[in-house]
């Protein structure tokens, strides 16, 4: 092999690029926000048959307006998460997650957990 495939090889190797990485934050986004709508909607259509049609619409507003901002904090977060990796790199990525993991070994490991048992619960698709 020469250096031009092995060099090819190892950037395919080493990880995501930062439009990448980027577009998974904000699916990632996306979803817990959709999924928060979906959740509110849920509890508001188990709450309609009890609650007046003017309760029933005040608390339609509601989560509507609460949707919209989660999805409003969810595009904060994507847009500072593309900042910093267009400023630090995915090197400087790397390097910062080892140093929080490493001051915080307990938490990072819980992290890891829950972010594990979230990405392997069953989807209601």
């Amino acid at each position: 092999m020469n250096n031009a495939e092995d060099n090819q090889g190892r950037t395919n190797r080493g990880g995501d690029e930062p439009g990448d990485i980027n577009r998974k934050v904000n699916n990632v986004a996306s979803n817990v926000a959709s999924e928060v709508r979906e959740g509110i909607t849920k509890i508001v259509d188990g709450v309609k048959e009890k609650l007046s049609t003017d309760a029933v619409r005040k608390v339609s507003e509601t989560a509507n307006q609460v949707g919209d901002q989660v999805r409003g904090y969810a595009n904060q977060v994507g847009d500072q998460v593309r900042g910093y990796i267009e400023d630090r790199g995915m090197r400087g990525l790397a390097a910062d997650t080892t140093d929080v993991i490493r001051r915080y070994p307990v938490p990072a490991v819980v992290l890891g957990i829950l972010i594990g048992v979230l990405l392997a619960r069953p989807r209601g698709d």
